[in-house]
C-alpha cells in the first residue's frame, strides 16, 4: 500500500519491531482468507521455507524499513517505494529471462524519470510559509 509508509512515518511512539509484528500478523490473517489451498496441502518443508521467508527476510527488512522511515523525507520514501518493484521486474528479466512488456517498460521509464526528478529537485518550487 503506497499510503502505509506515510502513516508509519508518523508513528514514532511505536518501535520498528512492534510495527513489523503488527503488520505481519494482520497480513497473515488477511492472507488466510484468500489462500487458494488449505494448510494441510502444504508440506512441512514448505512451511519451513514460508517461515524463513516471512520471519527472517520480510521481518528483517520491515524492521530496518520502519526503523528508517522516521528519518527519511516523504519524497525519498516515495522513490524507494517505486524503485523496489522496478528492481523486482529487472531481476525477473535478468535472472529468469522473462520478457518485459511494453507497459512494464513504460512504467520503468516513468519510475526512472520521476526518481531522477525527486533526486535533482525538479518541479514547482513552493514558498515556505512560516506558521
Amino acid at each position: 500500500m503506497p499510503i502505509d509508509p506515510i502513516i508509519d512515518k508518523s508513528l514514532t511512539a511505536i518501535k520498528s519491531h512492534q510495527l513489523t509484528l503488527i503488520q505481519c500478523v494482520f497480513g497473515g490473517m488477511l492472507l488466510f482468507f484468500i489462500l487458494p489451498m488449505g494448510p494441510r496441502e502444504i508440506s512441512n518443508s514448505q512451511w519451513g521455507w514460508l517461515f524463513v521467508i516471512g520471519a527472517v527476510h520480510t521481518g528483517g527488512v520491515y524492521i530496518l524499513l520502519y526503523g528508517a522511515l522516521p528519518k527519511l523525507s516523504t519524497p525519498i520514501i516515495a522513490v524507494l517505494l517505486f524503485v523496489y518493484p522496478a528492481s523486482a521486474i529487472l531481476v525477473d528479466a535478468l535472472v529468469y529471462q522473462t520478457t518485459i512488456s511494453m507497459a512494464q517498460t513504460l512504467g520503468l521509464a516513468l519510475i526512472f524519470i520521476s526518481s531522477l526528478g525527486v533526486t535533482l529537485g525538479w518541479g514547482v518550487k513552493r514558498p515556505i510559509v512560516a506558521t
